[in-house]
């Protein structure tokens, strides 16, 4: 499992979306992404 977890942080650390925004960009996104819920905000209202 940990090892799935790593393949798909790197996978999605050096996508090439992160290249096209501008660095404090990137950082804010990449800290957005991580902190985001699980589950889309979308979903958490139609389950409600």
């Amino acid at each position: 499992m940990r090892q799935r977890e790593h393949e798909l942080a790197v996978f999605v650390s050096t996508h090439r979306y992160w290249s096209d925004l501008p660095g404090p960009d990137r950082v804010d996104a990449r800290s957005r992404l991580k902190h985001a819920p699980e589950t889309p905000e979308k979903e958490r209202t139609e389950q409600s």
